[in-house]
């Protein structure tokens, strides 16, 4: 539906443009090809040092590429609440990922990594979470949970 000015159902979008014309309604869109580029790079300067994120949008939904320069391939998407960190190498990978988020109490649901960088990101999908305190010290370094 054009905002309010009709509630034909059966618009869409091969013929929005003609009846938005017909109600004097000019539309326009830019598209731009997946290969364009991320939509979207901030870079903070922190004590620590510069971070860099690249993020990009895919319909309406927020994709995160990198985080510096470890890259989530095929991105991931931003979506509900999502626990940031970095696994201590020999910490077996996903499973072993997964078994120090069980031992703090936190079901995930889906754990992604990525993939290139001198450091690795995780980024595990939690429901039910409102505290990461009870992640045991050190297995996880800092540990920040977002919701989107």
């Amino acid at each position: 539906y054009l905002g309010g000015v009709t509630k034909d159902p059966r618009l869409n979008i091969l013929n929005a443009p003609t009846l938005s014309k017909q109600k004097g309604i000019n539309l326009s869109s830019n598209r731009a090809p997946a290969t364009s580029g991320p939509d979207l790079k901030l870079t903070l300067k922190l004590s620590s040092g510069v971070a860099t994120i690249v993020g990009s949008l895919e319909g309406e939904a927020v994709v995160l590429r990198s985080i510096g320069d470890s890259d989530f391939i095929g991105g991931l998407q931003l979506a509900g609440d999502q626990l940031f960190f970095q696994a201590q190498p020999g910490k077996g990978g996903f499973a072993g990922v997964e078994a120090v988020l069980t031992q703090g109490g936190i079901s995930a649901t889906a754990v992604q990594r990525s993939t290139t960088g001198e450091l690795t990101w995780f980024v595990a999908r939690v429901t039910g979470v409102t505290s990461v305190s009870n992640i045991p010290a050190g297995d996880l370094s800092a540990p920040q949970l977002l919701t989107f």
